[in-house]
């Protein structure tokens, strides 16, 4: 995200209405380019619990290609007849930060392309400019290649990733750029 106006919500549906139960600005509660790990709870004592219940997540954020990358999610239900007003909360963990470059412009965002995707052997990379820096990252924030990608068409060998969804950053010299691709 590009600016600090633009956050995301987390929100439930309590059978009848949406309610943001938590909301997370860029600069306040994030930064761009690290994993966090956050817990959101929603106690009985102040929202409804239907059969119906749902929850979703919202962003907030300008059209320029923005993203937020929210996996990994686990919603477990837990009753506990208290009526303590102390159950919501919201807690942060910063797992992995990468240096925080400019972002490239609209027309660079437009020259970048990684196919096919899903990708079975090879990912071709395509960036705006040459020798820049790439990471693969996996759903957990690890690093799992790091390369200099060397042309303005790159192609990776990603045969031996397991099956699953992956980020690659890719910083050169106009800034930053993460993209996203399936290894199936």
């Amino acid at each position: 995200m590009d600016n600090s106006n633009e956050d995301f919500w987390v929100q439930y549906y309590d059978g009848s209405s949406w309610n943001t139960v938590a909301t997370f600005a860029r600069s306040t509660d994030f930064d761009n380019n690290t994993f966090y790990v956050a817990t959101v709870t929603i106690d009985e004592a102040n929202y409804t619990f239907p059969t119906d219940m749902k929850i979703r997540f919202m962003c907030d954020a300008s059209g320029n290609r923005d993203d937020v990358y929210i996996d990994d999610i686990t919603i477990t239900g837990k009753i506990t007849r208290s009526l303590s007003p102390n159950y919501d909360n919201i807690s942060i963990a910063k797992l992995y930060s990468f240096a925080s470059p400019e972002i490239l412009n609209e027309e660079e965002l437009e020259t970048i392309k990684l196919y096919p995707n899903p990708v079975r052997n090879e990912l071709t990379v395509v960036v705006p400019y040459e020798n820049v820096n790439a990471k693969i990252i996996n759903t957990t924030g690890t690093i799992i290649k790091e390369m200099k990608l060397t042309e303005t068409e790159n192609r990776i060998n990603v045969s031996d990733l397991p099956y699953g969804i992956y980020m690659i950053y890719i910083e050169g010299e106009g800034g930053l750029i993460v993209e996203r691709f399936i290894k199936q």
